[in-house]
């Protein structure tokens, strides 16, 4: 396996979690009660964590980026 490319695939998965957990607390920051707030936000970025890691699991079984 290649180092570089083990690095940079998790240097953006970590800017995608960030990128987009930020995004949808921003837009959902209104609308959300005070008292469920923190768990929701748990949920939106363990959600984020669990999509991207399929993604990442998807592209190392089928080799796209080559």
């Amino acid at each position: 396996p290649d180092p570089v490319r083990s690095t940079s695939m998790g240097g953006l998965a970590t800017l995608a979690v960030l990128t987009l957990s930020n995004a949808l607390v921003s837009a959902t920051r209104r609308w959300i009660r005070d008292d469920i707030r923190i768990p929701i936000y748990v949920l939106i970025i363990a959600s984020l964590v669990t999509c991207i890691e399929l993604i990442l699991k998807l592209i190392k079984n089928y080799d796209f980026i080559y």
